[in-house]
């Protein structure tokens, strides 16, 4: 994970007081890998992602933006990618799943563009 992409579980840790091992803890997760995801060297899974959520009450995309926005582009990526495979294929049941790779890739392109 790039080291300029924002993170902002440390300093929620330390505002509301909690030690690496409490929060780690809590978490469910060791302190050896909250180190790596507090210090950037380490992108965050769902395995911390999720426990962070429910211990800060905010959303994903809020305590980690960077890692957010990142993960957001390479879906896209994938979206636009299958997306174009699919237009080739005449089955009608593809056009369910184009409408909705078109729509998530619109998503993810705004959500991308206010970061």
């Amino acid at each position: 994970m790039s080291r300029h992409l924002p993170s902002y579980l440390k300093p929620l840790r330390v505002q509301h007081g909690l030690s690496q091992l409490e929060l780690a803890h809590l978490m469910g997760i060791s302190v050896s890998l909250l180190s790596k995801v507090e210090s950037l060297t380490r992108r965050p899974t769902a395995r911390v992602i999720l426990p962070a959520e429910l211990v800060f009450g905010l959303p994903a995309r809020e305590i980690f933006p960077g890692a957010y926005n990142d993960i957001g582009k390479e879906v896209g990526q994938r979206a636009r990618s299958l997306r174009v495979q699919l237009k080739h294929r005449p089955d009608p049941a593809i056009v369910e799943k184009i409408a909705l790779l078109k729509t998530m890739t619109k998503r993810l392109g705004a959500s991308n563009k206010e970061a």
